[in-house]
């Protein structure tokens, strides 16, 4: 799946009811890392986006956490700094009430979840999430040079959840586990969001892998027919919102 820039996908989402999210719609998009650059704070604005998931973070089994291409490069001197920095640091700063989440994962990122079968290492990426969330990042404008005007901090993260192959019941048991322990240590009144996207597909019945039925929401065969409703279940009151991706369907989809 490649996910497109900001000024050519702007998508609606269903969501889930939650009990941390009075909001039950949301306008999303994602900024990616190769596209942020020409993506100013004015043009944010314009496009009336009030979520926006940057793309992509990735994490290390010790819980090391990092931005794709320069987009939290904030320490390049006062001259010159990354317009993926700027762009999207400066539109939280004038609209603090613009979303800001870092997705992780994506089509390239399914390496991510392995990380995840390993009790230690999800203490150590649940515990490097939440020092990301608790992060103050600073703010720059330019006078002459860069100087900061303020800090922000990221609103929540985005667990972009997918592979070619099927994820598998182990998987969605680890990822809940994850996001359980993130939530436990943020604290009950942190504000946070956890979101999560995955396959439209992923929330049909199982059968739908043998025998298409008008409850299959793709007239095709697909190995990712109902391998995340276990997840779905039982993170319905852990997520805030769920992220359909129905923009990979194509045609074919209902």
């Amino acid at each position: 799946m490649k996910k497109l820039t900001l000024s050519l996908i702007i998508s609606a989402s269903l969501f889930a009811a939650s009990s941390h999210a009075a909001d039950n719609q949301r306008t999303i998009s994602y900024l990616t890392s190769w596209g942020a650059a020409n993506m100013t704070p004015e043009l944010i604005k314009k496009s009336e986006v009030d979520t926006l998931l940057l793309a992509f973070g990735s994490w290390d089994a010790q819980g090391n956490i990092s931005g794709s291409d320069d987009m939290f490069n904030s320490d390049s001197g006062s001259y010159w700094k990354p317009m993926a920095y700027l762009n999207w640091t400066q539109a939280k700063f004038d609209n603090p009430n613009l979303k800001l989440m870092l997705a992780f994962g994506g089509e390239k990122g399914e390496g991510l979840w392995a990380d995840l079968h390993n009790e230690n290492n999800r203490e150590q990426i649940a515990q490097g999430l939440v020092k990301l969330l608790k992060k103050d990042f600073p703010v720059y404008k330019k006078n002459g040079q860069y100087q900061q005007v303020g800090t922000i901090r990221l609103d929540g993260v985005d667990f972009d959840y997918e592979k070619q192959a099927r994820l598998t019941e182990e998987e969605n048991h680890n990822l809940l586990k994850l996001a359980t322990r993130v939530r436990a240590l943020l604290g009950a009144n942190s504000g946070k969001l956890l979101s999560l996207t995955t396959y439209h597909v992923g929330a049909d019945p199982v059968s739908c892998l043998d025998n298409l039925t008008a409850e299959c929401s793709y007239n095709g065969k697909t190995d990712h027919s109902g391998e995340v409703l276990t997840l779905l279940k039982e993170g319905k009151s852990l997520f805030d919102f769920f992220n359909v991706m129905t923009y990979d369907a194509g045609p074919d989809f209902k």
